[in-house]
């Protein structure tokens, strides 16, 4: 699916299942947030 969304990531880490959220709280959260401030929202 990410090929088909310009821009999408995977990222995999090593050790955590589905429940990213309750596994790994701090590594998720940075993640998201390294993602939103390398991508330019366009002007609406």
């Amino acid at each position: 699916m990410a090929k088909e969304i310009p821009g999408a990531q995977i990222i995999e880490h090593e050790g955590i299942g589905h429940m990213t959220s309750f596994e790994a709280p701090k590594r998720l959260s940075s993640d998201i947030l390294t993602f939103i401030t390398s991508h330019r929202v366009k002007d609406i």
